[in-house]
This record gives C-alpha cells, structure tokens and sequence, in this order.
C-alpha cells in the first residue's frame, strides 16, 4: 500500500511510486484510477505468481495460454474417447508444457472432450480449456437456434465429458439458425441480430455466473457480430466476450483479408484473446505436396522453403511462426497427430522468434506471397537512442538530502545513480537520458544538477515544480525559468486521479499558478510533462486549448492498460488529444501495462493507434527505469526491442524518430 507523507504546509504525497503503479484501482463513479488520497488506501493487488516464460494472456482475461495450443479435432487419430493414441498425444502435450487445449462436443461428438478429460486428470490445474457448443446437436441433425437452455444443456454436457466442473473458455462454435452466416444474409426469423446477440450473451453470461465457465466467446462470426458482443459486455454486471477462435494463414486470401481489416481491429479495441487454426492452409502448405505450374501456391511455397532453409527449420514451422508474428494472435492450434510432431511444434517456438521471422532476409520473400500484413525489414542497430524517462537517485543523504518525512526506506532500491543506468542502457544503444526528480527529494534539485552540469551532452532533466500535488509557490514560472538555465526543461504534474483530492472539483488545474507554469513553459519552449489516466484528459484538453503553444508531454501512455485492459474510449481519448499540435506522449513503462512481462506484444496495438495518432514525430519512446530494469521478469533489453524489433508496422524512419529524434529535438538540439 502506499504511504501517504506531509509536505509543509499540508501538503500529500505518494511516498512510493512503485506502490502506487500497483495499486490504482477503479474507484466509484467510473474513474479508472481510484483516489489515493491520505483517507483511503486502495485494496491490495493479489500475490504476484510465478508463470513459465513461454505462457502468454490470453487477451483480458487472467488464463495464461502456450502459445501453441494443441486440437483435439484429431484426422487420422480416431476422436473415440478410448482411443491410447489420442490420450497418449494429449499426455505428452502435458508433460512437455502445452496447456492450451482445444475440443468441442462436435469432435467424434463428444469421444474428444472424454479422451482429452482422461488426459487432464489430475493435473486440471495445469490444463487451459477450451470447448465449443455447436448449433446442431448430433451428425445427422439441422442446424438449431442457440437458447439459455440448450446452451445449458450443451455446456453440462461438456462437463461431464471432460470430467471437470468448470469450462475455461466455452464458444459457440459457428452462428446458429438466427444468425446470418454472410454479411448478405438476413436473420431468417424476422428478429433483429443485436437482439438475439444480446439473448446469446445473456445466456453464456448466465453461465459463468453459474460457475460452469469462466470465459465465452465465439468462433467463426461475422465481425459486425463480435462489434455487437463487444458493445453488449459493456453493460453493467455483464460479463464481456472474452475471446474469439477463427481461420487464418498465409494462404486465407478473401479470410485473411478479412482477419487483418476487420477482425483484428475488433482485437484490438476490447483486447480479445485469439486462437488461429489451419495454419498449414488446410494442408496445402504441407511438405510433399506437389505443385502444379501456374499454381497461386507456388510464391509463397517458394518463399516458405527460402525462409526455412535460411533459419534451418521446417516449412510447417515458418508457417506456425508466421502466424504467431501477427500481435493480434494469442495462441495459433497445432494439430498434431503423433507425439513426435508435438516436439516439431514445441521447437517452433524455441527455435523462431517473432524477431528472427521479422529479420530473415529471405523472410521478405512473403511479402510477395501474402496481403495480410508486411513483414518489416531487419532492424538496424542504434547507438543513439534517447531515453526520455529515468528516474536517479544516491544513497548519499549527507551530500543531498531528503525532504522532511522521508528517509532511506522510502527508496524503491538502496540506490539507482547514473553509473547503475549504464549498465542496462548503454549495451542497447542508449547515450542520452532525461531524468527524473525524485519526490523524496521535494524542490531540492541539486543531485539531478549535478549529474546535468557535469555531462550535459548526456542528461537533461525534468523537475518538481512547486510539488508533485499542488501549486505552492507563489512564482512558479520564475523557478521554471531558474532551473531551465541549468538543464531542467520540463516539469512533473500529476493528475487529478493521481494525487490526493484537494477539493478542487473537476477543473483541477484552475489555479493562478498552474496557468503561470502553462505560460512560462509557452514563452520558453519548456514542458509540462503529465503522470495522469483518462480521466484526467478533458481538463488538460481545456488547458491545451487555452495555451495552444505551450509544449505538454503525457507520460506513460497515460496510464492506458494499467489495469490489464486497453479500453477504446481511453484509447480514443487519449488520441484525441493530438488535435493540439505542442503535445507528445511518451511511449514506454511496458512493465506496468497490459500483461506486465516481456516481450509485452499485447501493447503493439495501443502504441500504433498513438503513433498513427499524434504521428511519430510527437512520441517519444521511455523506460521508466529503474522500475523497467530491475522489477523481474521485466528487463531494459525488452523495453528495447518492443519498438525497434516487434513494432513491425512501424518503418525504420519511424522508429528512428520515437528511439531518438523526438526526444532529441526537444531536450538535447535547443
């Protein structure tokens, strides 16, 4: 919990800041992070778990998922449920770490969900499950309309099979008979799709309140459906769709078309879990297949084997990987048959790393073969980058002090100075920092001056002015001025929704002496750099409009994602925001949004959305050190490679410009 600390004069402060990140939660009428003021402590965060590394989130809900994700669909083993091979393929998925599993009661019409129920027995807690209800309830039968009691009765059924009380993910495997199938269709009953979306919801939203599943989605729908379960979960006291599994390849033409336009944007607005299958094709990408001439097949055959034999693994293994470079893709199904194809698929992920596959000179070859997105080229090695947030600090309290109410035990580590800074940053190719003033030193600046004044080519620095939570000083701008003389060119404030309540109402930068820093950081090209979340945005954009050529900076990707999710309405605030030409947002403090661990994937779609928004040329990328650093599993190296290596839809120029040039331009070529 945080610590709440007394500045004169009255004055509240967050004493630890790493709390701070950890313990915003939502507060009462709708604010995303709850008020931590010296009268409330927000609830605890649970105990943090260990997970194996190759475990990914699967979208927004808590089910941590192996990237390969093992069907139980089985073609040339039989879906009976006594059948040893099937349970000896599943079994040895288990033992070697895939947790992910996918059946339906349509497989062998439920002989796969028993066999897949023996395999998990007694290790239920290892095992991620996934099953489909289908809208027919035998082979011979017609197509039948989803109601609150037959998926009911389905989900029962499942449960009984897989010898479990709980499903983890349950879909509807495909639209039912008031469902259109095609985006001509018409609902054949004369009942509108959002209604009987809303009734399909209600109903598997009845069954997690149950407890017989935790999460529900759907399976091959129309994206104009999911919109409509999206807008649906929004609903107070409704569980939302969680997940979707659908079709997708490097061969899905019109389907792939269809995933990258219109599916994934719908993945990455209500931050959906995605499981793929086929990613073979339907076995048209299968080695030992020949290859008629003049056949579509042949480009990016040929560019499979070309990447395949650079990287020296298998073309079913480039497929899986190709299908796993797309951020939007949680888990992709491997359908092994044979147990021995359960460990190709396993090396799939050892061996090709979305970084490689994006890197392989021969890898560009595919962007010949396939429309669905492009593959960037490899990336170059920078040794100028500019980190754009860094927070320092020195065990030495005889030579600087802390302010009152602090002492050593405030420190989030014994000691973080520039020397501990290079060693995680300089091996990445960072030379330039802005630090950061650190709270607990309060308006005493001498230790970031200090490292400023003797490098300055290397450290510029963004100050406290008058105090993190209110305007005290009655000359703010002068002390702006002062400190931008020796190198602090810009200026912490906090949120409302980040600081202590002071009673202010919503205009809670109102104040004279707000709107001398908003004038002085305008007269001299300083900024005022914002810790604040969504909420806080309309008053900063009612100060924006006023001071329209007063530099601001919003630090963290405004806190978008800090609780696990990356809602569009904060999204769409937030890039809002760059209808005002002076303001920047720094993009980094990945270890404290979305999932919270390497390699962060998940925030790729948040962070295009800003780029395309403010455009590169206002992002700057940062990595809040210390805390990116040294708070396992994160890493500096990963803070890194996000940009430069994994933000595939970002060009080289565009990367060199968040790395370096917008942090160099406004901090370091004055």
């Amino acid at each position: 919990m945080p610590v709440i600390s007394r500045f004169p004069g009255g004055v509240s402060s967050i004493r630890d800041r790493r709390d701070f990140l950890k313990t915003c939660g939502t507060a009462a009428g709708g604010v995303l992070l709850g008020n931590l003021s010296g009268c409330g402590l927000a609830p605890p965060e649970e105990p943090a778990v260990e997970r194996p590394s190759h475990l990914v989130r699967f979208g927004h809900t808590d089910l941590y998922v192996s990237r390969l994700c093992q069907g139980t669909a089985f073609r040339k083993v039989s879906r009976k449920g006594d059948d040893p091979e099937g349970l000896s393929i599943l079994s040895h998925c288990i033992d070697i770490g895939v947790n992910f599993f996918d059946s339906s009661e349509a497989y062998g019409w439920g002989g796969s969900e028993t066999v897949l129920g023996k395999a998990m027995a007694g290790r239920r807690e290892q095992v991620v499950v996934c099953t489909k209800a289908a809208p027919v309830d035998g082979p011979e039968s017609e197509r039948s309309v989803f109601t609150r009691e037959s998926l009911f009765r389905k989900a029962e059924g499942s449960l009984k099979r897989l010898g479990t009380d709980y499903i983890d993910l349950y879909l509807l495997h495909s639209p039912d008979e008031q469902t259109p199938r095609e985006d001509s269709d018409s609902p054949p009953h004369d009942v509108p799709t959002r209604e009987h979306m809303e009734q399909l919801a209600d109903s598997l939203d009845d069954l997690v309140k149950a407890g017989k599943i935790r999460y529900w989605g759907v399976s091959n729908h129309l994206a104009r459906q999911v919109g409509e379960l999206l807008e649906l979960g929004k609903r107070e006291g409704k569980s939302p769709i969680a997940g979707l599994e659908d079709y997708f390849n490097l061969v899905a033409a019109d389907r792939g078309d269809f995933m990258v336009q219109e599916l994934f944007p719908l993945i990455r607005q209500g931050n959906l879990g995605l499981l793929t299958f086929s990613p073979l094709g339907e076995g048209r990408l299968a080695p030992g297949r020949g290859i008629p001439d003049g056949s579509p097949l042949k480009g990016p055959i040929e560019a499979l084997d070309a990447v395949a034999n650079e990287m020296g693994v298998t073309r079913p293994q480039v497929c899986v990987a190709w299908v796993l470079s797309h951020p939007e893709v949680t888990s992709v199904l491997a359908g092994a048959e044979k147990p021995e194809h359960v460990h190709t698929h396993e090396v799939t992920m050892k061996e090709i790393t979305r970084r490689e596959l994006l890197a392989s000179g021969a890898g560009l070859g595919l962007l010949a073969a396939a429309k669905p997105t492009p593959l960037a080229a490899a990336p170059s090695k920078r040794t100028d980058i500019v980190d754009a947030h860094v927070h320092v600090w020195t065990p030495d309290t005889e030579k600087y002090p802390l302010a009152p109410g602090f002492s050593k035990k405030d420190f989030w580590f014994p000691s973080f100075t520039p020397e501990d800074l290079a060693v995680h940053s300089r091996p990445h190719g960072v030379r330039r920092t802005n630090l950061i003033q650190m709270t607990w030193y309060g308006l005493d600046h001498s230790y970031i001056l200090d490292i400023i004044a003797a490098r300055p080519d290397n450290f510029v620095g963004t100050g406290i002015v008058p105090a993190v939570t209110d305007v005290s000083l009655a000359r703010p701008d002068r002390t702006m001025v002062d400190l931008a003389r020796r190198g602090v060119l810009a200026f912490r404030i906090r949120g409302k929704s980040t600081r202590p309540r002071l009673g202010d109402g919503p205009r809670w930068l109102d104040h004279e002496g707000y709107e001398r820093m908003f004038q002085a950081a305008a007269d001299h090209r300083l900024a005022l750099s914002f810790l604040m979340s969504p909420p806080d945005l309309p008053e900063l954009d009612r100060m924006c409009r006023r001071y329209p050529q007063t530099p601001v900076i919003i630090d963290h990707l405004c806190l978008i994602g800090r609780l696990g999710t990356f809602p569009e309405e904060q999204i769409a605030s937030l890039c809002a925001m760059a209808r005002h030409p002076a303001v920047m947002v720094k993009v980094g403090a990945f270890y404290a949004l979305g999932a919270k661990k390497p390699p962060y994937l998940e925030q790729l779609p948040l962070i295009r959305r800003v780029v395309e928004a403010f455009g590169p040329e206002r992002c700057m990328w940062e990595s809040d050190c210390p805390l990116q650093a040294l708070e396992s599993p994160n890493t500096y190296e990963a803070a890194v490679a996000l940009i430069q290596d994994h933000a595939d839809f970002l060009s080289e120029s565009d990367k060199d410009q968040i790395l370096v040039k917008t942090a160099e331009n406004f901090f370091f070529k004055r």
